[in-house]
């Protein structure tokens, strides 16, 4: 008997920027599936130790949360290169760790999306898949190589895995969630194997309004409202409309200083207020905030850093990251020793280590100021 396998293409984060592609999406269409189990893109030692990359928002906050309520199996289906290979090729031996300070050509960079054209079942599209093809299909000369090759490698070895669970588990549901750069190549793979039927998702079909809303949480407001205002994705492109429906739903769950903070910044960059009309809300607010109030969702995964993969001050309280963007306004309306004296509050009335010291020296510079 063949195990039906449907393999859902995904842009890791994507679903913090995108109202068809938001959590209560993916959530409502696991209800469709109705899968009797789920996979999902991490290599077996990482997550038995649970650990998962910062940016796959996807897996901890939607998928794993999922499954524990409803009793599903996760099993994870990746596959990575060893320390010594990637030492070898690479020059590092953990891609997984981000750069002292992330940059456009580190290998953790920021994330954020500059074109908000994805739809739920994007990787389904006859374009994208004759894009990934050409590239799998176009060599590179000599080193230059290498990423196309392990690429390869990688989505065969996650194919593999693949296949494996899906004869152990004969006649059932498999859901596999997979970057949908690889989504197709596993499908090319797998296409001829007498224990498995591809089902593409959209034959699944869409949720409707209905089931969508059943399945929205609060939890994802605060992830939505930081991704897209606190962090770079707010100097990219926003679904305005959208992340107000989020605020509210942050307003009438507790009207605290976090969601007035993430308020004034979003109407600074609707043009609906003035830099001076910001530092005055922020001036105001700051009287409420103590210094040990965090944000609900920062998204850091290594609180030994002052970032997060979206936010170069991620990891800051919520009343240290008011004086970040009061030294932003302050900047931009010309009132620039005022900025030096923020950051210098920020580094002499905060408990951050000489490494945190650094990075926040180094981040100022890079986005508030250059004095």
């Amino acid at each position: 008997m063949k195990s039906k396998l449907i393999i859902l293409g995904v842009s890791h984060a994507y679903q913090l920027v995108s109202r068809e592609c938001q959590p209560a999406v993916y959530r409502a269409f696991f209800d469709r599936v109705k899968p009797d189990l789920i996979g999902i893109e991490r290599s077996p030692e990482k997550f038995a130790r649970l650990d998962f990359q910062d940016f796959t928002y996807e897996q901890q906050e939607i998928i794993l949360p999922y499954s524990r309520q409803r009793g599903i199996p996760v099993f994870p289906f990746d596959w990575n290169a060893s320390p010594n290979d990637q030492q070898l090729a690479l020059g590092i031996n953990d891609i997984d760790q981000p750069a002292f300070v992330r940059g456009e050509n580190s290998f953790k960079k920021f994330v954020s999306f500059p074109n908000l054209k994805e739809d739920f079942f994007y990787s389904e599209r006859k374009e994208v898949i004759k894009q990934m093809n050409e590239w799998i299909q176009t060599k590179s000369s000599g080193e230059k190589d290498f990423s196309r090759r392990l690429f390869q490698y990688r989505t065969y070895m996650q194919a593999m895995s693949i296949k494996a669970v899906a004869k152990e588990n004969a006649g059932k549901t498999l859901l596999i969630i997979v970057n949908h750069l690889h989504k197709n190549d596993i499908e090319n793979i797998l296409f001829n194997n007498p224990s498995v039927e591809i089902i593409q998702p959209s034959k699944i079909g869409y949720p409707s309004v209905e089931e969508i809303k059943e399945h929205i949480e609060v939890k994802d407001a605060f992830a939505i409202c930081s991704f897209n205002i606190l962090g770079l994705q707010s100097d990219y492109g926003v679904d305005v409309k959208w992340v107000e429906e989020n605020l509210n739903i942050l307003r009438e769950h507790d009207y605290t200083s976090e969601v007035k903070l993430i308020e004034t910044k979003l109407e600074l960059l609707k043009e609906t207020i003035t830099e001076s009309e910001a530092i005055k809300r922020y001036i105001e607010l700051e009287k409420e905030l103590n210094y040990y109030q965090r944000f609900t969702y920062t998204g850091v995964k290594d609180k030994s850093r002052i970032d997060s993969y979206f936010d170069p001050f991620g990891n800051l309280s919520v009343k240290n990251r008011l004086r970040v963007e009061l030294g932003k306004n302050f900047y931009n309306i010309k009132q620039k020793d005022k900025v030096q004296v923020l950051k210098e509050e920020i580094l002499n009335m905060s408990s951050l280590t000489i490494f945190q010291e650094r990075q926040l020296e180094a981040y100022w510079s890079m986005y508030i100021s250059t004095i």
